[in-house]
């Protein structure tokens, strides 16, 4: 089953906020992909070129141009759901980086986005 994407946005730290047509955000972490595929290093040496980012057509990935592209699969599969940080939160359990992405969602829904 295919989790179709239907908008994302660059935060900062090279992580990205990925939300599925489920209505399910997730924050996933483009930062461990430098290491495992060089090619992704474009993003970390032009960060004009990660805030790019656009959702592909069809909602099936996401791409920044020709070569770098994630699928919706590896998105759902390795993002964090944005309900479980909050629940780390509340536990406790989450760094002073996570807080300030909830933060991001907490704004942009007061603001409608």
């Amino acid at each position: 089953m295919f989790h179709k994407i239907k908008s994302v946005s660059a935060l900062p730290e090279y992580k990205l906020s990925v939300e599925f047509s489920e209505g399910v955000t997730k924050i996933y972490d483009v930062e461990p992909l430098f290491v495992r595929i060089p090619v992704f290093n474009k993003l970390k040496l032009y960060p004009e070129v990660f805030s790019s980012v656009i959702v592909d057509v069809g909602g099936y990935g996401i791409v920044w141009d020709d070569e770098l592209d994630i699928s919706c699969e590896e998105l759902w599969e390795n993002g964090i759901s944005e309900d479980k940080l909050i629940e780390e939160l509340k536990l406790g359990e989450i760094s002073g980086e996570e807080q300030g992405y909830i933060g991001i969602r907490e704004s942009k829904s007061r603001l409608g986005l």
